[in-house]
Parts: structure tokens; C-alpha cells; sequence
């Protein structure tokens, strides 16, 4: 069982508290299948965009992906679907628990990009620009879904050094003194 702990653990809003780990962590097979998911899904949205001009799916792509992510960084990865999805289906994996910081950083990356999407889609009137924030955030996402490459991981890595912890590439761990 959890030992109780008299102050906040970074990231246990977004992860879990795990015994042995510096801040709260999340399980990254499930990180990454789920990214699986959304990037095939909004590749198909955004082709299907691109070449036919019909950009419902896209806008509901946005939509999706904007919805997943508030769950992710609002209320945990315990209520996002796509997460919970992807935490099933590797529940036979060995769980890979990397820092719930640096992702909830990452996805709030991609919330932003999700809103500038939908306003772009929706007030602005502007589906080039939507289209466009919807390349640069699928190109960020295929990274971390079939490289393990997360780039708000990164840049919280290279902001907050001495606060990211537990990488899955083991990259961010501080070296004993």
C-alpha cells in the first residue's frame, strides 16, 4: 500500500502514486497506444479533408482529441477513455511508468493545439489553418506513438530538468551524486 505522504506528489492529479518514484506516474504502453489510435484516426481525418474538401471528420477529430486531452490533464488519465482503452489492452504488458509531470506538460501541449483547431475550424472560418495545426500536432503525435519520442517531454526536460523524472527512455534521470 501507498505510505501516506504530508505534502503533494507532482503529477498525482493527472497519475498515480506509486511506491519508489519521485512524482506520480502513468503507464506509457497505455500512453502510446492510445496515441496509435488518435494518430491513425486523425491522419484519416485530415487525408480526408485534404482531398475531398469535407471537413466533419476532421472537426470531429479536433473535437475528440481536445475532449481526451482535458480529461487527461483535468481529471486524471482514470477518466479519459482513449487512455483507459489503451491500459486494457496492454494489461498483459509489464507496465512502462514514466512521469506524470512531463506527460500532463505534453498534453497540454496538445490541448492548446486541439483549441487553436476548433476555433480555427469553427469561429475563425479558416480550415487551411486548422488543417495546417492538425499536420504539425499529428507529425508531434506519430512521434510518440510509434517512436516513444515526446516532445512536451522533451521541452519539460529542458525547462524543468531537476523535475522530470522517470522517462521511458530513461534520458531524464538524475545520475547519484
Amino acid at each position: 500500500m501507498n505510505a501516506p505522504h504530508s505534502e503533494p506528489i507532482p503529477g498525482s492529479a493527472v497519475g498515480i502514486v506509486l511506491d519508489g518514484y519521485h512524482v506520480a506516474v502513468v503507464n506509457d504502453h497505455a500512453v502510446r497506444l492510445a496515441a496509435q489510435f488518435l494518430f491513425v484516426v486523425g491522419v484519416v481525418g485530415w487525408t480526408t479533408a485534404l482531398t475531398t474538401g469535407d471537413f466533419g471528420f476532421a472537426r470531429l477529430f479536433a473535437i475528440v482529441f481536445l475532449i481526451e486531452m482535458g480529461l487527461r490533464i483535468g481529471l486524471g488519465v482514470g477518466s479519459a477513455p482513449l487512455y483507459l482503452v489503451g491500459n486494457y489492452l496492454t494489461r498483459g504488458k509489464e507496465p512502462l511508468w514514466v512521469g506524470a509531470p512531463q506527460k500532463a506538460f505534453a498534453w497540454g501541449i496538445g490541448f492548446v493545439f486541439s483549441i487553436s483547431a476548433c476555433f480555427a475550424f469553427g469561429w475563425l472560418g479558416l480550415p487551411a489553418l486548422a488543417l495546417s495545426i492538425c499536420g504539425v500536432c499529428l507529425t508531434i503525435l506519430g512521434a510518440e506513438a510509434f517512436f516513444g519520442w515526446c516532445m512536451g517531454c522533451a521541452i519539460h526536460r529542458r525547462l524543468w530538468p531537476d523535475k522530470t523524472f522517470h522517462c521511458a527512455d530513461g534520458s531524464c534521470e538524475v545520475p547519484a551524486r
